[in-house]
């Protein structure tokens, strides 16, 4: 993490920058440790933002659909298919976001500690892996919205391909 970044965001592990992050409206479940989740615990300044890219990910996935379904099938059709392609790649597997630690096998703090950190699918794309996320996928992520981006896991020279975090590119 940046320290523009760490800036923005204030002190790791500080719960009062937190917030319940709504995510039972998405038309697909994300689940943790196998049960549904209806809310991710995440930094305040990115609640806006993450709730965006949890609706991208859908509207990606629909767009593959399409891509092998066709483009002319009913949106009842599409909606099933989005939703099995998301849990078929296990991307509705989500394994936490505020988690105040340090880095794994470091002594640098995690991302998590801000509340500014996802982990998606850990069964196919641990640590140090080259993992199975699809670029569609990581388009998502890394495409800058206003002035925020999220920096992909996997492309770091020590391959965390289950990992996004937040990248702040305002002034």
């Amino acid at each position: 993490m940046t320290a523009k970044t760490k800036k923005w965001l204030g002190s790791p592990g500080n719960v009062k920058n937190l917030v319940m992050l709504d995510i039972s409206g998405l038309p697909y479940r994300i689940t943790y440790d196998g049960k549904p989740v209806s809310a991710i615990r995440c930094h305040h300044k990115l609640e806006d933002d993450l709730l965006q890219r949890l609706w991208n990910v859908w509207w990606a996935a629909r767009i593959e659909v399409k891509k092998r379904d066709g483009y002319n099938l009913t949106s009842q059709h599409y909606d099933k298919a989005t939703a099995e392609l998301l849990h078929a790649r296990k991307l509705d597997v989500f394994a936490g976001c505020y988690n105040n630690r340090s880095q794994r096998g470091a002594t640098a703090t995690s991302s998590h500690a801000w509340g500014a950190a996802l982990d998606w699918n850990p069964s196919e794309n641990a640590l140090g892996t080259k993992g199975n996320m699809p670029k569609w996928w990581i388009g998502v992520w890394t495409q800058r919205i206003g002035d925020i981006r999220w920096k992909w896991g996997g492309a770091w020279l020590r391959r965390d391909p289950m990992h996004v975090e937040v990248d702040y590119c305002g002034k």
